[in-house]
């Protein structure tokens, strides 16, 4: 398999605009190295813990259809000192608002906040906790997994779409530093003033494969057998009645882009079942779990969705 050592190309960009990554993990280390082959200036962060497991010169390694890429690249620990001006979060979203707050002194007054998070109530959190600052989100589609410390596999690309989350964000959204992401090389970024409206559309497809993925361990495709297309079928209704409460609608029904979803990632293996593969917590609090508070608060029936849940529970999986 043919390997480069990726030189950067060297994009315009404001000389004081330098990007932190806060979480080296599939969708961090994908970012980063886009970032530093498209020229522009980042630093990855991690935990003290990871930092000292890391070689002297570390690079991001992505394993793509065309080869293996090698970023040489900066990293810190969240206990350096460096100020931050321009963050991008990609942990996950149970650990987003911590993982802020650790390096929330190192804040310059005006520094943005990008988040990359699965699911929903995550980033609103964070918008609330740093309301002074312009907190963006995103929404992203792309395929990727982690295979060892700062080494990725990419098995698809996708789109991102980032908008503005708070009030900050807002009025400064034309004049941003992210309309800076959209010249990262190899990737689609996208930008609007409705991300919620992304993140629910994310939310939906996902509440109907993630969950379900991680309990059957088996690869996405496998939710288009006639034995589970009921059970799906079950949950896209659930979640199209509670989306719908609370102001989301979309022409296509959600059944059709799930499966649509399915079998273009018929081989891939959701971020849920990665989760549990690996005895690590999942994001499903934030999608499934979302929906079924949304569904209590707005007085709407989540059979579907408290029975994935509930069995989920039994199993272990949270």
């Amino acid at each position: 398999m043919r390997q480069t050592c990726v030189q950067p190309l060297f994009l315009h960009q404001p000389s004081h605009q330098h990007w932190h990554i806060l979480g080296a993990g599939a969708i961090g280390c994908l970012w980063g190295g886009q970032m530093i082959k498209s020229g522009l200036s980042i630093t990855l962060l991690v935990k003290p813990e990871r930092g000292a497991s890391l070689p002297t010169r570390p690079k991001v390694i992505i394993h793509d259809h065309q080869g293996i890429s090698n970023f040489p690249v900066t990293v810190e620990t969240t206990r350096d000192k460096t100020p931050i001006s321009h963050l991008i979060v990609t942990t996950k979203a149970g650990d987003t608002l911590a993982a802020i707050k650790s390096v929330q002194s190192r804040l310059t007054e005006n520094a943005i906040i990008v988040l990359l998070q699965n699911g929903l109530g995550s980033q609103q959190a964070v918008a609330d906790a740093f309301s002074h600052h312009a907190v963006f989100a995103g929404s992203t589609t792309d395929g990727v997994w982690l295979k060892n410390l700062l080494s990725i596999h990419r098995t698809g690309r996708g789109q991102t779409w980032l908008g503005p989350l708070n009030e900050a964000a807002s009025s400064s959204f034309h004049g941003s530093a992210v309309h800076t992401l959209l010249t990262i090389q190899d990737m689609e970024v996208f930008l609007t003033k409705n991300i919620l409206y992304k993140l629910q559309e994310k939310l939906a497809i996902n509440s109907a494969i993630n969950g379900l993925t991680a309990l059957i361990d088996r690869p996405n495709g496998d939710l288009l057998k006639p034995e589970l297309q009921r059970t799906v079928s079950r949950l896209c209704r659930d979640t199209e009645a509670i989306l719908a409460s609370d102001g989301y609608s979309n022409n296509t029904p959600l059944l059709e882009m799930v499966n649509r979803v399915l079998t273009i990632t018929a081989t891939n293996v959701s971020s849920s079942l990665q989760d549990v593969r690996k005895g690590r917590p999942t994001e499903l609090p934030w999608i499934n779990g979302y929906l079924l508070t949304l569904a209590e608060k707005n007085g709407v029936s989540a059979s579907a969705h408290q029975e994935l849940m509930q069995t989920l529970a039994e199993k272990g999986i949270r």
